[in-house]
């Protein structure tokens, strides 16, 4: 779950990684969540504008590893990692 905590965040989510197939497009507005399902692709790779705003969830545990800028990063059943 990706949950614009703290502003507005514009967020490109893509399946496997930087050429994979876009799910999700956009701004998340303050307050907004976007509910992402890792069953049908095990890494999902985000590029994430704002990424001091963005508060990331695995399993309903908030997990760290954002980049302080805008920067990109593979999401897991693991968490987070550089991408």
């Amino acid at each position: 779950m990706l949950t614009a905590a703290r502003g507005r965040v514009w967020l490109l989510v893509r399946s496997g990684g930087p050429a994979g197939t876009i799910l999700f497009e956009g701004v998340l507005e303050q307050g907004k969540s976007l509910p992402l399902s890792l069953s049908r692709s095990p890494r999902l790779w985000l590029r994430v504008g704002a990424p001091l705003a963005l508060d990331v969830r695995v399993g309903g545990k908030l997990v760290g590893g954002l980049p302080t800028q805008v920067g990109n990063v593979y999401l897991s059943a693991s968490g987070l990692a550089p991408g």
